[in-house]
């Protein structure tokens, strides 16, 4: 006999024979697709001249104080935290742009060479630009009695200090991070979310005067509303939320007022001419998180992270992998081997960071094999991104974008501060023409 079916038309079977896939539909319909991503045709706005991918969103950010910070190599921060969760949360690209002050990363948004300035932006109305919704609502404090009230370089001119400036006048200072300012000079107009770091460095007798409630925001064009939509979007959320929940917490606050150091080996990652410091140190943490004393269950030892034997045949002895100075030595000289292994497989040094840093993880076999393979596919085996990276997507690929993006933070954040350290005369007049007061 044949298949037995209630009886039904033709159209009736073929509903009863697809009725498995009832719940499916009736799941789709109420829970809906995927979310649309951001249309960045619409939000990113560049000329003929300077013409970038429509898929990537440019952040100019501030690494200011409580903003970024690197303790112990590890990345942390309020706004940080918040800007890295909803980088995952969208499906564009994000690229960092560290900017030395408020003013510059405002500037940047302005000119279009970034799409969203953030790290401490204060919000207040300019022409062409569109606030989030707040990211910290705080009160802005003198930190210390005084007759004038310091303020930062190329910093917003708030109109509430403008309107006080009559009875207590703006002394425009030379800083440009609130991380610099020194704790023990009185009248720094500041964020109260500083008051502990203050308090651990300064007088007894200094007090914080209330001077009114404050917010900080992130800031985009106006015509990209989809960009400042997305992210109001995300503000909202629960992991925004629980983001905002830690950072909140009375217990935490940063020593900001330290001086910067990303490694306790700062000082051996400098010596090598090949390799900047900032790729050693991110080397150094995703290895071992600095650690001299960890051994891997595939055997590699201390700060780098070295083979034993690997170490021998760079005539650094075993037990000397437990010595900082020599592990990192012999890091070195194992990164200057990959370095000529990929040198002689015609990669220009200019293209080379990447194949050598996933060779370092993996060894340098798997990854000639999968330049081979981007070869025999038509892609260049001679560059990374978009080339072999697109054959090599196990953990040596992973490695090397993960060790990449860490050391673009190092140096970002080392060297938006340093600029910051160091006040640019005639660029603070350039400055003045754009930090325009409404």
């Amino acid at each position: 006999m044949g298949q037995r079916y209630p009886h039904f038309t033709d159209l009736g079977r073929m509903l009863w024979r697809w009725k498995w896939s009832y719940p499916f539909v009736l799941a789709a319909l109420f829970v809906g697709s995927p979310s649309e991503p951001l249309d960045l045709v619409n939000t990113a706005q560049w000329d003929q001249a300077d013409r970038r991918d429509n898929g990537t969103v440019r952040i100019a950010f501030v690494p200011d104080a409580g903003c970024l910070d690197v303790v112990e190599g590890k990345l942390q921060g309020y706004e940080y935290a918040l800007l890295e969760a909803w980088e995952e949360a969208i499906p564009q690209k994000v690229e960092w742009l560290f900017a030395r002050s408020a003013s510059e990363a405002l500037a940047w948004v302005e000119v279009g060479r970034a799409d969203l300035a953030a790290g401490n932006i204060p919000s207040f109305t300019r022409e062409g630009l569109r606030t989030s919704q707040p990211v910290r609502v705080f009160q802005w404090i003198q930190w210390g009695a005084s007759d004038s009230l310091r303020y930062l370089n190329e910093y917003p001119k708030l109109a509430p200090f403008l309107r006080q400036s009559d009875s207590l006048p703006l002394a425009i200072e030379s800083t440009t991070m609130w991380r610099h300012i020194p704790a023990n000079e009185a009248g720094w107009v500041v964020p109260d979310v500083y008051l502990p770091a203050l308090k651990a460095h300064s007088q007894p007798s200094f007090r914080a005067v209330p001077l009114g409630e404050g917010t900080f925001c992130w800031m985009g064009r106006t015509k990209d509303s989809l960009l400042i939509e997305s992210v109001d979007a995300f503000l909202a959320s629960k992991r925004a939320r629980r983001i905002q929940g830690f950072y909140g917490r009375d217990s935490y606050h940063d020593d900001w007022l330290k001086p910067i150091e990303l490694s306790p080996f700062d000082a051996y990652f400098t010596d090598s001419e090949r390799f900047d410091r900032y790729t050693l140190t991110a080397l150094a943490y995703v290895e071992s998180r600095f650690r001299s004393d960890i051994v891997s269950p595939a055997g590699a030892v201390g700060v780098m992270q070295l083979i034993p034997n690997t170490a021998s045949r760079l005539g650094i002895e075993p037990h000397q992998l437990y010595e900082p100075k020599r592990n990192i030595q012999a890091g070195l000289k194992y990164l200057r081997f990959l370095d000529q292994y990929w040198k002689q497989r015609g990669v220009p040094a200019e293209n080379r960071l990447p194949f050598i840093l996933a060779s370092y993880n993996t060894g340098p076999t798997p990854i000639a094999r999968a330049a081979d393979q981007a070869a025999k596919k038509g892609w260049d085996p001679t560059f990374w991104t978009g080339h072999v990276d697109q054959v090599a997507k196990g953990p040596g690929a992973h490695y090397a974008r993960k060790t990449l993006r860490l050391a673009t933070f190092y140096r970002g954040y080392v060297e938006a501060i340093r600029r910051a350290e160091a006040p640019d005369p005639a660029r603070n007049q350039w400055m003045a023409v754009l930090d325009r007061p409404s």
